[in-house]
């Protein structure tokens, strides 16, 4: 599964890190087929820059929030789920 997502936040790349690793790791890399977690999947989260800043820790956590609503998607309702073998 590959996993693209994009903002315009202005945000330091080591915040960025900080903030979607724990995200990732609780939806997109949660998610399995039939008890097995895939090897070659990719979640990529590009910032340009060109929006509003994010710095304190009131933006972080409206930040951080936003984007465990939209990466709840690959592991949550509506997503990929993990289903027996032979079921559609």
């Amino acid at each position: 599964m590959l996993g693209y997502l994009t903002t315009d936040a202005k945000i330091a790349p080591a915040l960025l890190r900080k903030v979607f690793g724990p995200t990732v790791d609780a939806s997109f890399n949660a998610v399995t087929i039939d008890d097995h977690t895939s090897t070659n999947d990719t979640a990529v989260l590009l910032a340009s820059g060109a929006g509003a800043t994010v710095a304190g820790d009131r933006d972080v956590a409206k930040f951080k929030a936003a984007l465990d609503e939209v990466w709840a998607g690959p592991a949550g309702p509506g997503g990929a789920r993990k289903r027996p073998r032979g079921d559609s």
